[in-house]
């Protein structure tokens, strides 16, 4: 068995930042319309954006998702997101770049809108 696909319902006014971010990974459309996009990236589970329904806010440290990750073959990857990242309104709400544990490396990121901290 493997992973089949994710369901993320997000505020639709940002969907095109996702498929932005999704085309910039190399990831492509699986299905689109108004209310539904999907995306694949030919190599593990797919990413289904929907509209969220609800205004609740989900609390990180809760039961529930914590966060999605998606992997970048080399430390150059990591260098051009953290560019593509630096032209879009998501740069204010960026954490530096992470070394974490072996050996891997994060730029974490709330959705455009959502960091009430920021």
């Amino acid at each position: 068995s493997h992973l089949y696909h994710l369901q993320i319902n997000i505020d639709f006014k940002n969907l095109d930042f996702y498929k932005k971010l999704l085309n910039f990974f190399g990831w492509s459309v699986i299905f689109e319309t108004s209310d539904v996009a999907g995306y694949k990236s030919n190599q593990s589970g797919d990413l289904w954006f929907c509209p969220k329904t609800s205004d609740v806010k989900n609390n990180y440290d809760s039961a529930g998702v914590n966060h999605i990750s998606i992997q970048v073959d080399q430390m150059s990857n990591i260098d051009e997101l953290a560019q593509y990242l630096s032209i879009t309104e998501i740069t204010r709400h960026a954490k530096t770049l992470v070394r974490g544990l072996c050996d891997h490396h994060r730029i974490p990121f709330p959705e455009p809108g959502t960091c009430t901290a920021c």
